[in-house]
């Protein structure tokens, strides 16, 4: 939902989309570091096959 839209809710709509956009950016943050930790993991079982 666009924030435009749950501002028309009043403060309650405004809470929401606060709450909505950073659950949004954690759930990236969290994605991004799995990522990388996967990828760190990849790297040192490549080292020590060699």
């Amino acid at each position: 939902m666009p924030a435009p839209l749950l501002a028309g809710l009043g403060l309650p709509g405004i809470c929401l989309a606060l709450a909505l956009a950073m659950a949004a950016q954690c759930a990236a943050v969290a994605w991004l570091l799995r990522r990388e930790r996967r990828q760190e993991d990849a790297d040192v079982s490549l080292v020590r096959a060699a």
